[in-house]
């Protein structure tokens, strides 16, 4: 992704656990790198049933070049209380051509 521009990303949550799960926090790391855009998933105190599935969407607009991570932390009342979900990317910087013109196709 180009430096000063933002791409999304879709994060499908499943609850494989045969009781209902509640999302007690998102807490998200490398910020501001990496944003929740949107979420269908229901906040707490009510529960993501057992067997569904719910989605996060999530933006990443690098301030740097090169490759970058962040994480979400999942807290809810599963078995070990936290799930961890790794997030990367890269940034790129814009092409300039001699005219001064800039490209962000790759």
């Amino acid at each position: 992704v180009v430096v000063g521009e933002q791409a999304s990303s879709r994060v499908e949550l499943h609850n494989s656990g045969n009781a209902g799960l509640i999302l007690q926090a998102l807490e998200l790391l490398g910020e501001p790198i990496f944003s929740l855009l949107a979420s269908d998933c229901p906040a707490a105190p009510q529960s993501l049933a057992a067997g569904a599935r719910c989605n996060l969407d999530f933006g990443f607009a690098p301030i740097a070049e090169g490759p970058q991570q962040g994480a979400l932390n999942i807290v809810s009342n599963a078995p070990g209380l936290t799930q961890l979900i790794l997030l990367d990317g890269s940034g790129q910087s814009p092409r300039v051509f001699g005219n001064g013109f800039e490209s962000d196709d790759r």
